[in-house]
């Protein structure tokens, strides 16, 4: 594969662990699931000023919570322009 001149492609990826919930109005603490999450993101630079991206969250498509009781989002996608000046 050769490199694309201007095209910039990164990614990270999480994992969390040992996550306890607290519910105030019961007093029962609660073990969340491990979290292992996945991000890519891709840039292209048309030329000094103008380029695109796109980035993809949570690309395994897991839904976990971070927080008791607030389920994240599965996939996520956004894509856009970046324009310097």
């Amino acid at each position: 594969m050769f490199p694309i001149e201007g095209l910039t492609v990164s990614g990270d990826l999480y994992y969390i662990g040992g996550l306890v919930g607290l519910n105030r109005e019961s007093d029962i603490r609660s073990e969340l699931d491990d979290i292992i999450d996945l991000n890519l993101e891709g840039k292209y630079a048309l030329n000094e000023q103008l380029g695109v991206f796109l980035q993809i969250r949570n690309v395994f498509g897991k839904e976990y919570q971070r927080f008791l009781n607030y389920p994240t989002r599965s996939i996520q996608f956004l894509a856009g322009v970046a324009l310097s000046f």
